[in-house]
């Protein structure tokens, strides 16, 4: 269930490297605030975004930051490490399995507890259990067909509010088919018609359960939260 360190980091780099392939959208004008001093602070911060984002969702909610940028520097350098990779790679594994039934049930029982909180507001409907949503903007146009090719404009955030992924940001709108999505999606696109802005809310089992996903992003029994546009 729980992946090896090197995939860790492979998820990590993908994350990072996929910007690279971003050289035939769009261009999307940057704000002065994402540059940090020089240009190698920015993209040293942007790989320690990318790398924390992929810890965080395996459990680790603190670490000791000088001892694993002594490491990073100590292997850059070709430095002797204290132990050799097998042993750091079980250490991890180790910690993570540990960790990870508590994470489970804590992301499980901070899912609930919002839902919950969200049925009680008048605005809110709930079509099928664990998949809540608010209309946001009404469209005019046709609803969707089963297994139909559709074009979307997301938001997607963990219950903690951190950001997955932002198609509004890279100008590209997500191409799916209805029907071939994680569960609670496809409940909202049989719902929605082309102009809808919804905002949702998906219990775990309406999302990537108890084994969590998204790249290694969305945690075990995670909750997730969505604005979706149906273009």
């Amino acid at each position: 269930m729980f992946k090896d360190i090197l995939v860790l980091v492979i998820v990590a780099l993908a994350v990072l490297l996929s910007a690279c392939n971003e050289t035939s959208q769009p261009a999307v004008t940057h704000s002065p605030q994402e540059n940090l001093g020089s240009r190698l602070d920015s993209v040293s911060y942007a790989m320690g975004m990318n790398v924390g984002r992929v810890l965080r969702s395996q459990g680790f909610d603190t670490l000791n930051y000088d001892a694993m940028a002594a490491a990073i520097d100590g292997i850059l350098n070709n430095a002797e490490q204290p132990f050799k990779q097998e042993a750091a790679n079980r250490m991890i594994n180790t910690y993570v399995s540990e960790r990870a039934p508590v994470l489970a049930a804590q992301n499980l029982l901070q899912a609930e507890t919002i839902l919950d909180s969200l049925r009680k507001l008048p605005s809110i409907v709930e079509p099928e259990e664990g998949v809540l949503y608010r209309v946001l903007q009404q469209g005019k146009g046709e609803y969707p067909a089963h297994q139909q090719q559709v074009q979307v404009h997301f938001i997607s955030k963990l219950a903690d509010g951190a950001v997955l992924e932002n198609t509004y940001d890279s100008g590209t709108a997500r191409i799916l088919e209805t029907g071939s999505a994680i569960s609670g999606w496809n409940t909202i696109l049989s719902i929605m018609r082309q102009g809808d802005i919804f905002e949702v809310w998906l219990h775990p089992d309406q999302a990537y359960g108890r084994s969590g996903g998204y790249g290694g992003l969305v945690p075990a029994n995670a909750m997730l939260y969505y604005q979706i546009e149906l273009l």
